[in-house]
């Protein structure tokens, strides 16, 4: 009798907490690879910290990607979709189509600022993406003048 009343509240549980439905990414301007994505853009210097002007265009350090929100968009930009473990280097890759949507700066390379900083908000990390590569890397945040900014929405996904 207790598993039977477990289980429906189990059931019910779930049901109400939105599990088994399916994510509605129409809002997104771009969904990489379950990454919602709701702005791209250029970052610009600001107060002189660039990390901090790219939380503040993500209205937020909370909607900038976190490492393996990165490495999904690496998997949507990259042929074959491949598995990047979150803050490692990959090389052998050979960039598609979905790499000139982040290519901001016609450089055939491009950064990425995270979530994560420490010191002070004066180091930032980034994954920075290649044509046939991609690494995760800190920087200075003041040095971060063409990495770019992309906000996503964590929320209902």
């Amino acid at each position: 009798m207790k598993y039977k009343i477990f289980g429906c509240l189990f059931l019910a549980c779930l049901i109400l907490t939105g599990c088994g439905k399916e994510a509605d990414y129409s809002s997104c301007l771009i969904n990489a690879n379950g990454v919602c994505i709701t702005k791209i853009s250029k970052t610009p210097k600001g107060d002189g910290n660039y990390w901090t002007e790219a939380a503040k265009i993500c209205s937020g350090a909370q909607n900038l990607p976190k490492a393996i929100d990165l490495t999904k968009i690496a998997s949507y930009i990259y042929e074959g979709n491949p598995v990047i473990p979150a803050d490692e280097r990959k090389t052998g890759l050979k960039a598609n189509e979905n790499f000139k949507l982040f290519d901001l700066y016609k450089n055939s390379s491009f950064s990425i600022f995270s979530e994560e900083t420490e010191q002070a908000k004066q180091v930032a990390y980034i994954r920075s993406y290649y044509q046939s590569e991609t690494s995760w890397d800190s920087i200075m945040s003041e040095s971060g003048d063409s990495v770019i900014t992309v906000c996503v929405d964590r929320n209902n996904y």
